[in-house]
Order: structure tokens, then C-alpha cells, then sequence
């Protein structure tokens, strides 16, 4: 049986997508989520449809919280499946092989976690893990160190043309379609702009109130109409005190998009380097501008250059 681990709303949706090509039967659906909001919810139950069984499980990365988690729910279903292959858009999270050494599975699938698998450096394209994922498989089995499995990866499915740091890796690259192509939309009249809103807090990059004024920053100079939070996004109410129409609920941002080109002639897109941009690139109904924040220690990669190419622009904002 296959197990899959889906960490965000884009790996649900990409899994399903995958899933209608290649027909995969028979797995497990665990959805391991940081902020417990509809959105997740909804695309566990999505997963289910499909699944043997399932877990909706909420971590919030302290490392006791959720081993204690983890723990309880392996011990819940330990005897009840064997699983033969680990299914993930995030390989490299410690989780992901945590679970993958509990069950004793070294074969993997994989897809896309966002536009970092084709950043060219950064997060995924470097073997090296923090301290405690690396003393930890190297003292139980290192196999399970992320530089030898991903090695053992016998598909991955991209979402994205051309390279990606798991080609030359798989034994197959799947190029699979999320998003409909849909060139024009029967949308209203007027126009909307847009702001995709960032994590960098809830990512360990930057205080809550340089997150916040980064956000305000865009707002005015953008004059934004609609937020849509970042699905790790906890705490957004200096957004919403603004008078913006916040929009968080069940749908994910592209999907959001899609609507509002259906009820308005003109929508802009603003993002923060954001995967959004990407999938939503080359749509002729939509305007895609991304912000460049100067952050020290925090780099982009090679996205600034993979964003031309697709014809997206970039502009400096300063706060």
C-alpha cells in the first residue's frame, strides 16, 4: 500500500491530479498541516475520497509536540497496514522520513512542494539537513539521510517545464497539468488587484512586525483590493483592519483568482516570489507582477530569472 504525505493545499492538489493520470489505488492519506484552518480540511477530505483510510494531523514544529503526535498515531495503525512506498511533495522534511524509518519504507514517490524544486539552489537543491535530522539518521539508519534518499525516488511528478532538482534523480519525471489553461474569461467589467500574502514569520525568516510591514507596504503601494493569506499565515489582522477584503476561505489562491477573473474584465496579481505567480503564469486574463524585497540573509535563487522568462515582471519595494 502507498502512503502519502501531503503537507499544503497545493500537494492535495497536485497528488489528485496525479492520481487521475496513474490511477494509484489502495494508499493511505495522511495530511499533516501547522495552522488547522477549512482550507486544510477540505482538501483532507478531498484526499480521502480516494483513500483506504487517513489522518487530519495539526503539528506545530516543536520537535517533543510532535514526536508525542507522530507517535500516537503510528502506534493507532502500526499492525493494521504495511506500506511499500512513501508518496510526498516534501521529501526533504524531516517528517516525511521519520515516518518513512517508523514504517521501515526506503521507496519513493515524489512531486513538486512549489517553485523551490526549480529555484536551482536553496532549500531542496542542498543535501545538508539541520542538526537534529542529521544526527538523528545517522544514528538509526542513514539511508534515511535526504542525500541518499533521494536516490531511491522511483517517479516524480513536476508541475512545472524544464529543470527541477529531482530530474536525473527519479527513474521517471512525470509532467502532470494542475491548472486549466484557460486563456480568457467571460468576466464583468472593472478591475481587482490582488496581494499574495507571505509567511516569512511563520517560516523562522523575519519578526511579526517586519512580516506586517512589508504586507502594509505592498498594500499602499499597490492599491490593494483583496488579501489572500498564505495557508501558514496565523495572524493577519493588521491586513484586515485596513478595510481589504481578506478572502481565507476553503479555496486555494489560484482557484481564487479563477473567480475573480470571471467577475472582473482586469485582475492583477501581486507576489512575493510566490509559487502562485508561476502557476498562474502565461494566463491571458491575468496581469502577474512580483515584489523583490531587499531581506538580509534571505535569497531568491534564480527565481528573479525563471519569473522573465515567463514573462512576469519584478519591481523593488522598499519599507
Amino acid at each position: 500500500m502507498r502512503l502519502l504525505i501531503c503537507y499544503t493545499p497545493l500537494h492535495a492538489l497536485i497528488f489528485q491530479s496525479v492520481n487521475e493520470k496513474d490511477l494509484f489505488t489502495g494508499y493511505y492519506a495522511l495530511y499533516i498541516c501547522f495552522l488547522d484552518n477549512e482550507k486544510n480540511r477540505c482538501c483532507y477530505e478531498k484526499l480521502l475520497e480516494g483513500a483506504v483510510d487517513g489522518e487530519y494531523l495539526v503539528l506545530n514544529h516543536r520537535i517533543a509536540n510532535d514526536f508525542i503526535v507522530l507517535m500516537k498515531w503510528w502506534w493507532g495503525i502500526r499492525g493494521k497496514y504495511r506500506f511499500q512506498n512513501v508518496t510526498t511533495g516534501n521529501l526533504k522534511h524531516f517528517y516525511s522520513r521519520y515516518i518513512a524509518w517508523l514504517f521501515n519504507v526506503d521507496k519513493y514517490q515524489t512531486f513538486d512542494d512549489g517553485c523551490g524544486n526549480i529555484a536551482e539552489e536553496g532549500y531542496f537543491y542542498r543535501l545538508e539537513e539541520n542538526r537534529v535530522s542529521s544526527l538523528f539518521f545517522r544514528a538509526v539508519s542513514p539511508r534515511y539521510l535526504y542525500k541518499n534518499s533521494i536516490e531511491c525516488i522511483s517517479a516524480h511528478y513536476s508541475i512545472y517545464e524544464g529543470d527541477n532538482v529531482y530530474k536525473g534523480k527519479a527513474n521517471k519525471f512525470v509532467q502532470v497539468d494542475v491548472f486549466p489553461k484557460a486563456d480568457e474569461l467571460e468576466g464583468g467589467g472593472g478591475s481587482v488587484n490582488v496581494l499574495l500574502g507571505v509567511s516569512f514569520f511563520e517560516h523562522g525568516l523575519l519578526s511579526e512586525d517586519q512580516e506586517n510591514a512589508i504586507e502594509m507596504a505592498a498594500l499602499r503601494k499597490y492599491n490593494v483590493d483583496v488579501y489572500l493569506p498564505h495557508p501558514r499565515r496565523k495572524n493577519f489582522e493588521a491586513v484586515a483592519s485596513q478595510g481589504i477584503v481578506v478572502l481565507s476561505d476553503k479555496r486555494i489562491a489560484e482557484e481564487i483568482v479563477y473567480d475573480l477573473g470571471r467577475q472582473y474584465k482586469e485582475v492583477r496579481v501581486f507576489g512575493f516570489y510566490s509559487s502562485v505567480l508561476f502557476n498562474l503564469a502565461g494566463l491571458d486574463f491575468v496581469d502577474l507582477i512580483n515584489i523583490d524585497v531587499d531581506i538580509p540573509g534571505l535569497s531568491f535563487g534564480n527565481l528573479g530569472k525563471l519569473l522573465r522568462d515567463r514573462a512576469i515582471s519584478t519591481e523593488k519595494l522598499l519599507f
